[in-house]
């Protein structure tokens, strides 16, 4: 089975990150959600998995970077982040935390409707 690769232009992610809008999400959670793992897969090149496995901890707001723990190869790595892509997960945390209740540093920092795990 080949895979076939696209670059996705920025226009193209803004569109993709404008039409979360519509996704059905009674809560918001899932609209809200999607909208930030696709910029943040756009920004850090991360792949499709990985975010969906980040905890609360993996998520350095001081330092500007993520952990990834359960990498393609077994292996842990960290990954730099633009300050403009930290404010945007902080400003996530927060909504959540506001939607959920607070959560520990080993809960899933990630979640989709009805404050479910996403995966």
């Amino acid at each position: 089975m080949s895979v076939l690769h696209h670059i996705y232009s920025q226009s193209d992610v803004r569109t993709l990150m404008d039409e979360c809008k519509n996704l059905y999400s009674p809560d918001g959670i899932r609209s809200y959600t999607t909208n930030i793992i696709i910029g943040l897969l756009w920004s850090t090149g991360m792949r499709p998995s990985e975010p969906v496995n980040l905890l609360n901890e993996d998520v350095d707001f001081k330092n500007n970077t993520l952990h990834i723990r359960k990498t393609k190869f077994s292996k842990e790595r960290y990954i730099p982040i633009h300050k403009s892509v930290t404010e945007q997960l902080c400003s996530y945390h927060q909504w959540i935390e506001e939607k959920l209740g607070l959560k520990s540093s080993k809960d899933p920092f990630f979640y989709t409707t009805g404050g479910q795990k996403i995966d």
